[in-house]
């Protein structure tokens, strides 16, 4: 059990600073202005070994902008993609209307990435968070300072 914890706790403290820091980062990326082509929720449907139905629904802005002449397009709101209610969803995407100008963040590494909303998210502390605290207990564990159950 110790070594689970431990395993967990290193992959999340490992890999989560790199997304906060990406995040971080976008704040500064440059900016273009773009035209929104087309909104829409999208619903996934996935099923679980038990043969049990969850549905998530995810915000879909879709936008073009060019950089350095060349035009792409692009479907992030933000870095990361959460799901969230399909009501939350559709406040999302009202604010955004076909034809309006937008401003967009690219990647001054990549163009091809290029979002809406700057900035990390703030569940991703929450992963690290947790990440510190099993790789804590996982310690606690295999060192003798947290009883195993």
């Amino acid at each position: 059990m110790s070594m689970f914890l431990i395993v967990i706790g290193l992959v999340l403290v490992a890999i989560v600073p790199f997304s906060i820091a990406k995040g971080n980062r976008s704040k500064s990326w440059p900016k273009t202005s773009g035209t929104v082509l087309n909104t829409e929720v999208e619903e996934r449907h996935e099923w679980d070994d038990e043969g049990d139905e969850h549905v998530y629904f995810y915000p879909r802005v879709i936008f073009s902008y060019t950089v350095d002449g060349q035009e792409f397009q692009s479907n992030r709101i933000k870095l990361l993609n959460s799901s969230m209610s399909r009501r939350k969803c559709y406040a999302v995407i009202s604010q955004y209307q076909v034809g309006d100008s937008v401003t967009v963040f690219t990647n001054p590494k990549n163009p091809k990435e290029g979002i809406l909303v700057p900035g990390t998210q703030n569940y991703l502390y929450i992963f690290l968070a947790l990440g510190i605290i099993l790789l804590a207990v996982g310690l606690g564990m295999r060192f003798g300072f947290i009883p195993s159950p």
